[in-house]
């Protein structure tokens, strides 16, 4: 199934940037740790509008 959407996303991809296409099975996604810090001030001005999870 990933082999698809990597083709949707190969299929529009822009004239100039990059993008970055990371594949997690079920069990990586699930044995995920999250681990967190302060927030630097470069995070903080940065959102999330260009993100997309499918």
């Amino acid at each position: 199934m990933a082999k698809k959407y990597e083709q949707r996303v190969n299929d529009c991809l822009p004239p100039s940037g990059q993008v970055r296409l990371l594949v997690l099975t079920e069990k990586q996604f699930s044995s995920m740790h999250i681990m967190l810090g302060p927030i630097t001030p470069q995070e903080a001005v940065v959102d999330n509008s260009n993100l997309t999870v499918l």
